[in-house]
């Protein structure tokens, strides 16, 4: 582990409130979470060759409604995942997912591309290294000074990444995202002091990653069934 296991003075809950109720259906909020996105704001800043395949082919008389991209669809093509320019499209695509139709944050996902050099080869080496060494090597690769960082891709965006490149094939602790809405549900819930800021330690999110495997298996479902819990949670908190 990135350090040892540091809990911030609580006791830990075996399973906190959250997890109490009736458990989900796991094909419906998981693989089919889906997100409506604005093909315009991608279209009209990228290259075509940028483009995921779905996203290439629409027109902006297309766009409404807005068309909608799936958590499964995203598993789909990162199974394909094989050069730095599948890299790139895999990229746009787990953004336009995670931005949704807003301008401001498809721009901030546009400069993570353009205002670093090889940013495929990194994306696609930080997927890897996820799949073969596991979810906190590659976490710790994409922070600041780590070997595959990008410049303006923070750990709300990265971790997307990471989990929708590599959750079936990781070993160990799955990637999960991390992100504002996640870090707040956790603090709630946990009683414990951190996940604060913005820019997560490594050792913080490998705790994460154990307690939402350990609440997982209490509650008898998958590790991504409790993030996606915890970011709804977070989403109400905030």
């Amino acid at each position: 582990m990135y350090g040892e296991r540091v809990f911030y003075g609580a006791a830990m809950p075996s399973l906190p409130p959250l997890f109490s109720g009736d458990l989900p259906d796991r094909d419906m909020w998981i693989d089919n979470h889906q997100v409506e996105f604005s093909p315009q704001q991608w279209l009209q800043r990228l290259p075509e060759q940028w483009m995921f395949e779905d996203l290439a082919y629409l027109e902006p008389g297309d766009l409404m409604p807005w068309p909608t991209i799936s958590r499964e669809f995203l598993f789909r093509l990162a199974a394909r995942l094989e050069t730095p320019e599948d890299a790139l499209r895999f990229y746009v695509a787990v953004c336009a997912w995670g931005a949704g139709p807003r301008a401001m944050l498809v721009s901030r996902r546009v400069r993570v591309l353009t205002g670093n050099k090889d940013p495929g080869e990194r994306l696609l080496a930080a997927i890897m290294m996820a799949r073969q060494e596991g979810a906190a090597p590659a976490y710790d690769s994409l922070r600041h000074g780590g070997k595959h960082r990008l410049t303006h891709l923070g750990p709300g965006f990265f971790t997307k990444i990471l989990y929708l490149g590599a959750y079936d094939t990781t070993p160990g602790l799955k990637p999960l995202i991390l992100d504002q809405y996640v870090a707040a549900a956790l603090r709630e819930q946990t009683g414990l002091s951190g996940w604060t800021g913005w820019n997560w330690p490594t050792i913080e999110y490998e705790h994460y990653l154990t307690l939402a495997d350990e609440w997982a298996d209490a509650w008898g479902t998958t590790p991504d069934v409790v993030e996606r819990m915890l970011f709804e949670h977070g989403k109400d908190l905030d």
